[in-house]
């Protein structure tokens, strides 16, 4: 009898937690998870600050590296190409329903897929999401400059601001990473 009511009582808790899961597969995140992740107009605007700083940084350190004596072999791993949404100046911008067409291609080597990662982060709160992205990855149609392609059409998402974090490596262990501001407006 005891084993019984410790059951349903791990089974009651367990719904509770799996209904504020994720569990809609057009939509990215849940209700909670959005708000979690929804950017702050302050916030927004210091992670952009904050990412445009670090790309000054590289760009100076790339230079000096090649100003000393030894060659400097630029390793890059895959590159990760968002055509949709479209780049608006510091960051994406799309209204609801979002359109997310996204080209992974070969750098030095072929890209190693399982390497694959997504993520949404605000603040030190980092939401992995790679398991729901894997459903809309495909094979490149004809034409197509690509290894691989994400191509989703995600009819629900909150309005907001958002950073979302991509990598991937090739199979040498090269990596890339991509910062995508997305800012997502009511229709």
């Amino acid at each position: 009898m005891l084993k019984i009511q410790l059951s349903i009582l791990f089974l009651t808790i367990s719904c509770m937690f799996c209904s504020h899961a994720w569990s809609d597969p057009l939509s990215l995140f849940s209700d909670d998870e959005l708000s979690r992740l929804q950017h702050t107009e302050a916030e927004w605007s210091n992670e952009i600050h904050r990412y445009n700083l670090d790309q000054k940084a590289n760009k100076r350190f790339r230079k000096m590296a090649t100003r000393s004596f030894e060659p400097v072999k630029d390793l890059e791993g895959p590159q990760i190409s968002i055509l949709n949404p479209i780049l608006t100046g510091d960051h994406y911008r799309t209204p609801i329903p979002v359109r997310l067409l996204v080209y992974l291609k070969n750098s030095e080597a072929s890209i190693d897929i399982e390497s694959f990662n997504v993520k949404g982060k605000r603040g030190i709160f980092t939401l992995n999401i790679t398991n729901r992205i894997k459903g809309f990855i495909r094979q490149p149609f004809e034409g197509e400059d690509a290894a691989y392609v994400i191509d989703a059409n995600i009819p629900k998402i909150g309005a907001g601001r958002y950073l979302i974090i991509m990598s991937i490596a090739d199979v040498e262990g090269n990596k890339s990473e991509h910062q995508a501001f997305l800012e997502v407006e009511k229709k």
